[in-house]
């Protein structure tokens, strides 16, 4: 009867935690992903699709959908302009933002508002413009971008006037 015993494998008390390579393979690149995701240290990059139609292009687009309308006497837009200067276009940012806000919160089919970029206009003041319309579009509103100027309004609910279809337009 001892002999049998000695024969016989005998099962351990605890079953074995650690496998070869457990460290190395999982636990510390999850540590290092939750790290970073604790840091902020990925980068978030976005992409906005924006139409950029010169005039000449848009007067055939109008054409093609039987629409005979001009964007500069469609309504009545406040002047914003970007020259260049980083004091002037901080200062006219701080203004798109809130002529932003007052269009979204007043339903206002009379007023818009006409972006004009500079020959001197940086990039960073294009983008951040095309952003912060893309930010505070709460209600549907619309944009044309057509040489160096952007219009933003809000179409028009009436069928009868003559307005932009929503089609041709960069909606958000």
């Amino acid at each position: 009867m001892f002999v049998c015993n000695l024969i016989m494998p005998t099962k351990p008390k605890f079953g074995k935690f650690y496998f070869p390579g457990m460290i190395s393979l999982v636990c510390l690149p999850l540590l290092c992903v939750e790290y970073f995701l604790c840091t902020n240290s990925f980068q978030k990059i976005g992409v906005i699709d924006v139409i950029w139609e010169n005039t000449q292009g848009f007067k055939e687009m109008s054409k093609f959908l039987h629409i005979d309308i001009d964007v500069d006497s469609y309504r009545k837009y406040h002047d914003i302009s970007f020259i260049g200067n980083p004091a002037h276009d901080a200062a006219e940012q701080a203004k798109l933002k809130t002529m932003l806000v007052c269009l979204n919160q007043n339903t206002d089919f009379v007023n818009g508002i006409r972006v004009t970029f500079g020959r001197h206009c940086r990039y960073v003041d294009v983008v951040a413009a095309i952003d912060n319309f893309n930010q505070n579009a709460d209600k549907v509103n619309g944009l044309a971008i057509i040489n160096n100027q952007m219009f933003i309004f809000q179409p028009s609910p009436n069928k009868s006037k003559a307005m932009i279809p929503l089609d041709c337009l960069l909606m958000i």
